[in-house]
């Protein structure tokens, strides 16, 4: 298995699974700001995520901190 998975499920709707740690998020940052740039809201499920770290807070602080500043909506 991938070390994180970040999908597209479609009308702002992302999937996150596998690990959201100091190893991966740098990379799911960079995928997401092509995923997310499209939309206005967006709602991720976390539900897959198996481990995570301080650095896996600081991703979804990133996202608030992003959204904010774009004038969008998110959901976790």
């Amino acid at each position: 298995m991938a070390e994180f998975e970040l999908k597209d499920v479609g009308g702002g709707r992302f999937t996150l699974s596998g690990a959201m740690t100091f190893k991966t998020v740098e990379r799911i940052l960079r995928q997401s700001e092509v995923l997310f740039e499209p939309h206005t809201r967006l709602e991720i499920d976390l539900s897959g995520v198996e481990k995570s770290d301080s650095a896996g807070l600081a991703l979804l602080l990133e996202w608030i901190t992003w959204a904010n500043h774009t004038v969008r909506e998110i959901r976790f």
